[in-house]
């Protein structure tokens, strides 16, 4: 990475990221996108439980194509599989985060989700910077005018885009940067940890057209989703998904704890689920999911930061995939109208 000036540096490689940087970049903008995380490897399993959105405003200019599906969604209860009438009176301290997995009508993508990832992030190769830490800024005129990476790399852009780290906001700025209710509001947004269960198995009785949503009877019980399907080669595959408090990520025991939990109930309803395993994989997503209070200005930027961009879908006041897409549209409308200003006013007077 020679070049440290661009038109837009994103923060964050996430799919509100991919989209927003490849538009930007059929443009001819010039992008980077910088990730603290490891460059990701290639998944065994597909993303089934994230490939869909919820309303059409998500889609937006994006061209996702998709087919309208019905799916109902089991609970087990009493020894026996029923239908999931809600959580009652005793709702999870993650219902927002889990709430939109639990729709029935569901629009399914006519690509995965990660196949729609990989082939976002192989048009930007190069372009993105994995292992990269922000350790400094510098703001004048209401503006970020770089950036320092990993203690000794200088970046400038004209636009900054977050799409995600939310939860350092409060670490990186001031309160006049951010306004100082929004300030407040951000540092007491609770914040989850996603954890998923993949598992491929060789055999087992289990029901393809309906959904399942398990929540034990238990006073500990932890509520997850997760559906089975078939993968290309044939095997029966299923995914699962939980929620942990964020501040307890790096807690091995507490999500040991949540892991634990989730198999004891797959194993209830499916108790044959695990034998005979083929593979499974665990992933854990940190800060995967928020509702964040705190108010964007209208074109998308915090505060008094004029060109700093917020494109998480954290910020879309809707969960899941549908708010990062309603959030990517929103944000590139935005990106597209302050540099399309930016040029003018750069433009020679004649």
């Amino acid at each position: 990475m020679a070049k440290n000036k661009f038109d837009a540096v994103f923060i964050g490689n996430t799919l509100e990221t991919l989209l927003i940087a490849n538009k930007l970049k059929s443009m001819d903008k010039s992008i980077l996108v910088i990730d603290e995380n490891a460059e990701p490897v290639e998944s065994i399993f597909e993303d089934v439980i994230h490939n869909f959105h919820l309303q059409a405003e998500s889609v937006g200019e994006f061209d996702i194509t998709a087919t309208e599906e019905v799916r109902d969604i089991q609970t087990f209860e009493s020894a026996k599989w029923q239908a999931f009438l809600g959580f009652g009176n005793q709702p999870p301290a993650f219902l927002s985060a889990i709430e939109p997995y639990l729709k029935n009508n569901k629009n399914r993508w006519s690509t995965s989700h990660t196949k729609l990832t990989e082939d976002l992030t192989s048009a930007l190769q190069g372009d993105i910077v994995y292992k990269t830490k922000i350790s400094g800024f510098e703001i004048t005129d209401k503006k970020i005018q770089s950036i320092t990476i990993n203690d000794s790399k200088l970046i400038t852009a004209n636009v900054f885009v977050f799409s995600n780290q939310n939860e350092k906001l409060t670490d990186w700025f001031q309160p006049d940067h951010l306004g100082r209710k929004n300030f407040q509001k951000l540092a007491k947004t609770s914040y989850w940890t996603r954890i998923e269960l993949n598992v491929k198995h060789e055999n087992t009785e289990i029901t393809m057209d309906k959904d399942h949503l398990l929540t034990g009877s238990t006073e500990n019980a932890i509520p997850l989703f997760g559906t089975f399907y078939k993968n290309p080669e044939d095997f029966i595959c299923s995914k699962w998904i939980s929620f942990l408090p964020a501040e307890l990520t790096d807690d091995s025991e507490a999500a040991g704890l949540v892991l634990r939990e989730m198999k004891r109930q797959i194993k209830r309803g499916y108790p044959n689920a695990f034998d005979g395993l083929v593979f499974e994989k665990i992933k854990v997503i940190p800060f995967s999911d928020a509702e964040i209070l705190a108010d964007l200005n209208k074109d998308c930027t915090l505060g008094n930061l004029t060109n700093t961009f917020m494109a998480s879908g954290q910020w879309s006041g809707t969960a899941g995939i549908d708010g990062k897409l309603t959030q990517a549209n929103r944000c590139m409308r935005a990106l597209e109208e302050y540099l399309a200003f930016e040029q003018t006013e750069a433009a020679p007077q004649e």
